[in-house]
Parts: C-alpha cells; structure tokens; sequence
C-alpha cells in the first residue's frame, strides 16, 4: 500500500513537474534500470494511463 501511494505521489509530481520529473529519471537511473518499480507501472492500468496520456512524462520513462 506505502509502493501505491508513492506510485500516485510520483505520477503527480510528474504532472505537475515534468520538468523536474525528466531532471530526477535522469539523475536516478537506478529507478528505471530496477525491474521491481517498472512492473508495477506498467501492470496496474490507473499508473499507465496518465503516463501514457501526457507524452512529456512518457518520454522520460521509455527513454
């Protein structure tokens, strides 16, 4: 429940900052390169949707 709410806190943040949100993906690889938090993202449908809607925050992510 606690991996839930920071998975709602981080998408938010990166609606309201993509710019910030791109800095940080950047600055932490290791957030992208750990299979534990990519699979969540993309195994529940509420995470991916606002992900896959705003293509500022979805570029980070796949790039």
């Amino acid at each position: 429940m606690r991996f839930f709410i920071a998975t709602l806190a981080l998408i938010g943040s990166a609606v309201a900052f993509p710019q910030s949100y791109s800095i940080l993906s950047v600055s932490t690889p290791s957030s992208s390169a750990t299979p534990i938090s990519s699979t969540p993202i993309s195994s529940t449908p509420i995470s991916s949707t606002p992900i896959s809607s705003t293509p500022i925050s979805s570029t980070p992510i796949s790039s």
